[in-house]
């Protein structure tokens, strides 16, 4: 009966510690919200030193004079040195996206770019600004 009580005791004190450890992290974790250069939303999530695009919203210019909009979510975690700066090529579905900036106390800048290509037709954008806070 006693093993039964401190065995689950120490089982409760692990998962407790097991808890607190998630939160921690959870919390750690900052959503950052902010535009680019064209006026679209940006949405970034910051974890230490790293950090995620949740969403993206960008208008490419095509060859043939066409525009469009594309909307880019849930890219993969982007590394930031130890002076604050990255420089990341991420691939959402078919679509690189390039980043280069800094990451400061709750501030993110940069500028980043997107490409498409499909179907024979070549889009891009401009290397543009983006700013979240």
């Amino acid at each position: 009966m006693l093993v039964r009580i401190v065995v689950g005791g120490v089982l409760a004190l692990a998962l407790a510690a097991t808890e607190v450890a998630v939160m921690a992290d959870g919390a750690e974790a900052k959503v950052l919200r902010g535009r680019t250069g064209q006026g679209h939303r940006i949405k970034i999530t910051v974890s230490g030193r790293k950090f995620r695009i949740n969403s993206l919203a960008v208008t490419l210019n095509c060859q043939g004079g066409g525009r469009f909009l594309i909307e880019e979510s849930g890219l993969p975690w982007t590394r930031v040195t130890s002076g604050g700066r990255f420089r990341d090529a991420q691939y959402a579905k078919a679509d690189p996206v390039y980043l280069r900036g800094r990451l400061g106390d709750g501030v993110i800048r940069g500028r980043l770019r997107v490409t498409y290509r499909a179907e024979g037709a070549r889009c891009a954008s401009r290397w543009m600004p983006f700013h979240a806070t």
